[in-house]
This record gives C-alpha cells, sequence and structure tokens, in this order.
C-alpha cells in the first residue's frame, strides 16, 4: 500500500490518496514510522503538486519535518525547486520548519529565506531554460 501512497504522490492524484486513506485512516502515519527516505510529501514536492502537498499536510502535518536519507525535508526541495507556492503552504505548519536540521544536521533557513531562496532559484532556473541548476534537490549546498 505505500507503494501506491508514493505513486498517488509522483502523479498529483488526490482522488487517489483520499481513496487510500479511506480504506486504512492510519496509512500516513504508519508509513511514517516505517521509512527513512522520501515520503509522500518529499516525492510531491519533487513533483511540484501543490494540490496534493495541502492534502497531505490536512492529513499529517507532521510529515513536513521528515528528512529522507540525503538530510532534504520538504521544505528544502520545495525551496530547491523554486516553489514559492509549496514553501508558502509548508510554512502553514510553522515558521518552525526552517530550523529543521537536515542535510549535514545544519539548520538551512532562517525567516523569510526560504521564499528568498526559491525566488533566486525559479530564476536562475528560468535563465537556464530548465531544471538544470546549482539550486535542484540531487546537489546538496
Amino acid at each position: 500500500m505505500e507503494r501506491m501512497v508514493l505513486e498517488a504522490a509522483r502523479k498529483g492524484n488526490i482522488d487517489e490518496l483520499k481513496d487510500l486513506i479511506g480504506s486504512n485512516q492510519l496509512i500516513l502515519e504508519e508509513m511514517a514510522l516505517e521509512g527513512a527516505g522520501h515520503t509522500s510529501l518529499h516525492v510531491a514536492c519533487v513533483g511540484g503538486h501543490l494540490d496534493f502537498v495541502g492534502e497531505l499536510l490536512k492529513h499529517m502535518p507532521k510529515l513536513a519535518e521528515k528528512v529522507n536519507l540525503r538530510g532534504f525535508s520538504p521544505l528544502h526541495i520545495a525551496a530547491a525547486r523554486g516553489d514559492v507556492e509549496i514553501v508558502v503552504e509548508l510554512l502553514k505548519v510553522g515558521t518552525h520548519l526552517c530550523s529543521v536540521k537536515g542535510w549535514e544536521r545544519r539548520i538551512h533557513f532562517h525567516g523569510d529565506t526560504a521564499i528568498h531562496l526559491t525566488r533566486v532559484c525559479r530564476r536562475e532556473n528560468r535563465s537556464r531554460g530548465d531544471r538544470a541548476s546549482p539550486c535542484r534537490e540531487e546537489q546538496p549546498g
């Protein structure tokens, strides 16, 4: 079932997510306890699925605090992709997310820095014409 939730996150399919939660209301909590690595929220942030991110956060806001094996939180990923709207949605959970220790156990954001970083990365990504930028999630910084 975990694979189905991750696939729904990859596609940004909110209806599929709701069906899966309907069949097991604890699915997100179970997945959060089981895994290190990408959560469904990480996957949705990588895909830029704002509505899916919002739906996940309604059901389990604590997912926003999880870091993957590489030390990236969903906020790190959204900021690196330049997704201001997703950053804002994540920060609705709480500004404490700017203090989540990520890669190399460092705190990467302070205050409005996450939103500023998304704007810088978005501008750089556009100027390059693609997502091949030092601001990408795959390249720690």
